[in-house]
């Protein structure tokens, strides 16, 4: 299975992950399976690959963390940019 990430939010891509693995149940017949398969989806900056989860739905859980964090600080970064121009 190759799906990858791309440019979109973690949860459009759960979405996308859950829609299309049906279509390919032996690379996600189990759930160490799907953990796996969703880790390698996922882009660099969301690399996940030395972390372990028990469940999924952890994982998961874990990525939207993650992006909210990359989101805000690609937010204050856009912010700093824009004040350092005005001054």
């Amino acid at each position: 299975m190759n799906v990858k990430q791309r440019n979109i939010s973690i949860i459009k891509s759960m979405f996308e992950f859950s829609k299309l693995s049906r279509f390919a149940p032996y690379h996600v017949a189990n759930e160490e399976m799907k953990m796996e398969q969703f880790k390698r989806a996922l882009t660099p900056k969301f690399n996940m690959a030395s972390l372990t989860f028990p469940k999924l739905q952890m994982m998961y859980a874990k990525a939207i963390k993650v992006q909210r964090i990359i989101d805000e600080c690609e937010a204050f970064e856009c912010y700093k940019t824009k004040k350092e121009a005005w001054d």
